[in-house]
């Protein structure tokens, strides 16, 4: 299978982890999903959600920037919301996809249009931090002390672990928080923050996991 194979073997998921069951929006959402390729390498989807909309606009990386994403996500749907040919969305996605990554910790840039975007990046080095971080702050505004304790133990020990909200942003956050504080160690199973239905057979998977499951899905699990 060449590279363009494999792009497009890839890129065909996307779909379904953008859309992974139904739902009801009535706020912006963002949230990420992992996709995983046999050799066990993470790209990370980062999408935004807006109220009455029947589409979503995605990013993929394999950089957990999720705050800078989230961000360069808002920074697109302004452009598109401004409409027509003269909103500078292309110029803008295609200046972000040729600018020059900096040092983790330093900021990002990107000009076009005499308009500048700026973004802090994550240092990779020491544990994330509140409120900088906004999946641990969501994290903790979720979830107490005990049952982070339980979480912590539970993916130490290699276990199964489902996490559930009605949320999707909520549920992403608490998911990637979650591997997060595991630092300097990293979850080297199966790690689905969001779960598609399509893949509802993966809880069913004998080894151990870290997924997140829409409620909407949980219920039908429950079942």
């Amino acid at each position: 299978m060449n590279y363009k194979e494999k792009e497009a073997e890839r890129l065909r998921s996307v779909p379904q982890f953008t859309f992974p069951c139904p739902t009801n929006i009535t706020t912006v959402q963002h949230f990420s999903f992992v996709l995983t390729n046999l050799e066990a390498q993470w790209t990370f989807g980062f999408c935004r959600y807006a109220p009455n909309s029947e589409t979503a606009l995605c990013f993929l990386s394999s950089l957990p920037w999720h705050e800078l994403f989230f961000k360069l996500l808002n920074q697109s749907a302004e452009l598109l919301q401004s409409g027509g040919p003269e909103s500078g969305l292309d110029t803008f996605l295609s200046s972000v996809h040729s600018a020059r990554l900096p040092l983790p910790g330093l900021v990002f840039q990107v000009e076009w249009d005499r308009k500048v975007f700026t973004a802090a990046t994550p240092s990779s080095f020491h544990l994330p931090s509140i409120p900088e971080n906004r999946n641990l702050t969501e994290y903790f505004n979720a979830v107490d002390s005990n049952n982070m304790l339980t979480i912590f133990a539970s993916m130490l020990y290699e276990r199964r672990i489902l996490v559930t909200s009605k949320k999707l942003s909520r549920l992403s956050a608490c998911v990637q928080a979650a591997n997060s504080l595991i630092y300097p160690m990293f979850w080297q199973h199966i790690f689905i923050p969001v779960l598609p239905a399509q893949l509802m057979d993966y809880l069913s998977a004998p080894m151990p996991f870290l997924i997140g499951v829409p409620d909407p899905l949980m219920k039908r699990i429950k079942r």
